[in-house]
């Protein structure tokens, strides 16, 4: 299986962690996804990184862009 961030290569992509939220935002151009990983374990994130990833992903809203 590939992995979750060479799928994400080609998209411009930061992690904003706070002391109450962990996200992953993934800019896609003219949308971003914000991947909410708060409640994810580190535990999780080792043992199935790309279905943590992939399921947070799809599970984010497409955040559209005003592009006037």
């Amino acid at each position: 299986m590939s992995d979750y961030f060479d799928n994400e290569s080609n998209a411009n992509a930061s992690w904003n962690v706070t002391d109450d939220k962990v996200e992953y935002v993934v800019d896609h151009g003219d949308h971003t996804h914000s991947l909410d990983l708060t409640s994810v374990t580190l535990e999780e994130m080792y043992e199935n990184t790309n279905q943590v990833m992939g399921d947070a992903h799809r599970a984010a809203s497409h955040d559209y862009k005003d592009n006037d």
